[in-house]
C-alpha cells in the first residue's frame, strides 16, 4: 500500500503536463520534494519507530500518506504542492522503519542475517527472471498484440 501511495505522482505526471496544470519544471520540484521527504523520513522516523509500537506507527504513516494524496489536485501555487508532497514523502518514510522493528521482534538475532540474505537473493532472482521472461513472452505474442494485452495478464507474471 505504501508503494501505491508513493507512485501516485508518477502516474499522473503526463496528464498534468498535457493539461497545462503544472509545467515540467514545477513537477520536477514536486517530485524532488516527495523523494527528499521520503529519504529524510526513512532516516529520522527510524528513531521514532523504536519508541512507538510498529503496528500503530505503520498504520499511522499509511493513513497520513493516503490523506496527503487527497491534496493531489492543483493547489494554485507550486509552493503548496511541494509542501504537501514533501509531507507525503515524510509519511511514506514511516513504512520501512516500522517494518524493520517488526522483523527484529519476530526473528532472533542469530537468524536475521541468513533470512535477510535469502530474501534479497530470491527477490533479485525473481526480478531478473521477470525482466527476461516478460519481454520474450510479449514478443512471442507479436508486436501489436503485446500492446493490447490486458493488464491482468502482465500482472499475473509478477
Amino acid at each position: 500500500m505504501y508503494y501505491t501511495c508513493r507512485l501516485a505522482l508518477s502516474i499522473v505526471k503526463k496528464p498534468l503536463i498535457d493539461n497545462g496544470v503544472y509545467p515540467v519544471e514545477e513537477l520536477g520540484s514536486i517530485g524532488a520534494a516527495l523523494f527528499y521527504g521520503y529519504a529524510f523520513g526513512k532516516f529520522f522516523n527510524g528513531f521514532l519507530a523504536d519508541h512507538i509500537p510498529p503496528k500503530i506507527f505503520f498504520a499511522l504513516g499509511l493513513a497520513l500518506s493516503a490523506t496527503m494524496n487527497l491534496f493531489m489536485r492543483p493547489t494554485g501555487t507550486v509552493f503548496f504542492a511541494v509542501k504537501f508532497w514533501a509531507m507525503n514523502g515524510w509519511f511514506q518514510g514511516f513504512g520501512a522503519p516500522s517494518s524493520v522493528v517488526s522483523l527484529s521482534n519476530w526473528i532472533a538475532g542469530h537468524e536475521r542475517g541468513a533470512i535477510t540474505a535469502f530474501g534479497v537473493v530470491v527477490t533479485s532472482l525473481v526480478r531478473v527472471s521477470r525482466s527476461i521472461s516478460l519481454p520474450l513472452w510479449l514478443q512471442s505474442m507479436g508486436g501489436n498484440m503485446a500492446f493490447g494485452c490486458q493488464p491482468r495478464c502482465v500482472l499475473s507474471l509478477h
